[in-house]
């Protein structure tokens, strides 16, 4: 598609002027994407609170490009603990939406944010019933003006925040971890003018934003993960919300591990002392030294762990839980538990149907197809001239996707061509029907026997067309251009990159 558009002739209105001609209508703008409510919502409440700023800005376009019934399965040490006595689910069913915007400048649409949101609604199993968490957030610095960004960014945020509410979600989660140096999230490329926040400033913006919600009245409350996990008193690991890609279902795998292990080592120690206990000549033997040792090793390990700190918790919780806690005391600060409704309302809310259908998009499902797309074919966001471009190539696949069958296209006009005329003897040469007939071609001859006129699916059910085709027309295998390449997505991410959601904002 990209390639007709370059061969479209590009002419500047000034010779558009001069000819008397009118500019061709984009057909592949933000504003002609698929229309939802939450978009809708949210781009009404971008652009009344800019044009309430008295701003001179043009419209901002926000669009849910994907919106998929998806499930997250218990990881296998947490499954094999709690999920065969029936303590915990095995998965927990989720709808995966992607959200962009989009603000016109010099007459191109330049996407400037994108969001990855996971909602688990009422029909989810507890904990995870009545929750929503914003799993991946970015931006580039090209919204103009640049005093709005932040401002606008937070409006798209809190806009989601009250959407979600009206629904009928109780709870939010937002992770505040910032990406590291050179790594990319949603747009490849990033402006290298655009700093990356560091922890304690994405942390101090996303406070920001949620105590501007308060003031709205759209939040009731926010606390950090910690408080949060003893005001609900949870005493054990199955009461924790467990999110697709989260940063706690990785630690729950782990710190079991950990355990296993520990417990691993005391029988294996036990059984050591046991040994050397029975030796009948009371002679300290290899095994009772080693088993001297590992008593050393253990009194120390001991030690260590009486020296450290325990966590205030609940009442009643195993070890596990302990680890959870300590783990949360130290993080507790970049991971923000959201309360969207009172307590005494939560049981009498209605159901979280969602009034949006379903919209299937390979592309934007997850971010990892978009991204490996956007850097094999190049598509930049480093400058405003190159987010242009990206923005361009975004939107042509965006509103091609759904589109699987192929077309062709003409060697001497560069146009889509249904019925075409096929050079049998040259390679992956055709022609549409007025180019044929204006210029003709070397290898038809008198007779046409070697360029025929073949037909589309389109054309052989059409008898009218039927009746005109030559005889003389070969079947040739040859290579076609799809109007849509579905990428396929990568075959791994690096474990820094699967276990931990990003977020990037301008500063």
């Amino acid at each position: 598609i990209l390639i007709r558009v370059c061969l479209s002739r590009y002419q500047c209105d000034g010779c558009l002027k001069k000819k008397s001609l009118k500019k061709k209508e984009n057909k592949c703008t933000a504003k002609r994407l698929p229309v939802t409510r939450l978009g809708t919502y949210l781009e009404s409440r971008v652009n009344n609170f800019l044009r309430g700023s008295n701003m001179l800005v043009g419209d901002v376009t926000i669009r849910v490009v994907s919106s998929c019934d998806k499930n997250v399965e218990t990881k296998p040490l947490m499954r094999e603990k709690f999920c065969t006595t029936g303590e915990f689910p095995e998965s927990f069913p989720y709808r995966a939406k992607a959200l962009f915007a989009f603000e016109e400048i010099d007459g191109a649409d330049v996407c400037f944010f994108g969001m990855h949101v996971q909602e688990y609604g009422s029909e989810c199993d507890p904990p995870n019933a009545r929750r929503c968490y914003v799993s991946y957030l970015d931006s580039v610095h090209f919204f103009q003006p640049r005093s709005m960004r932040t401002a606008v960014y937070h409006e798209i945020l809190i806009g989601y925040l009250k959407f979600c509410k009206d629904r009928g979600f109780a709870f939010a989660h937002i992770w505040a971890c910032p990406p590291s140096e050179g790594d990319d999230y949603i747009f490849h490329c990033h402006p290298a003018e655009q700093k990356i926040p560091k922890p304690k400033r994405l942390v101090d913006w996303y406070k920001k934003m949620l105590d501007k919600s308060i003031r709205e009245g759209v939040v009731v409350e926010y606390r950090d993960i910690y408080k949060q996990a003893l005001e609900d008193k949870i005493s054990k690991p199955t009461d924790m919300p467990y999110f697709e890609g989260d940063f706690w279902p990785n630690v729950l795998e782990e710190s079991i591990r950990e355990l296993d292990q520990e417990e691993e080592e005391r029988r294996a120690n036990a059984a050591a002392e046991a040994a050397a206990a029975t030796d009948e000549k009371g002679q300290p033997s290899s095994s009772n030294k080693k088993a001297g040792k590992s008593k050393k090793g253990n009194k120390k390990s001991s030690a260590s762990r009486k020296n450290t700190k325990k966590p205030v918790m609940p009442p009643g919780g195993s070890d596990l839980t302990q680890k959870l806690y300590l783990t949360m005391d130290k993080h507790k600060e970049v991971f923000f538990v959201i309360r969207l409704q009172p307590s005494r309302v939560v049981a009498s809310l209605p159901l979280t149907t969602d009034v949006d259908p379903a919209i299937s998009c390979d592309l934007m499902d997850g971010r990892d197809i978009f991204l490996t797309m956007a850097r094999d074919k190049h598509y930049e966001f480093s400058s405003l001239r190159r987010a242009k471009f990206s923005t361009m190539a975004m939107l042509i696949e965006l509103h091609n996707i759904s589109q699987d069958r192929f077309v062709y296209t003409c060697n001497e006009c560069g146009k889509h061509v249904e019925t075409r005329y096929h050079c049998t003897e040259c390679e992956d040469y055709d022609l549409c029907v007025p180019c044929f007939q204006r210029k003709g071609h070397q290898h038809n001859g008198a007779a046409r026997s070697r360029l025929g006129r073949r037909r589309s699916v389109a054309d052989a059910q059409s008898p009218r067309t039927a009746s005109t085709l030559h005889s003389t027309v070969h079947p040739v295998a040859r290579s076609r251009v799809p109007v849509s390449r579905r990428q396929l997505p990568i075959a791994e991410l690096s474990q820094n990159e699967a276990r931990r959601p990003a977020d990037r904002k301008s500063g």
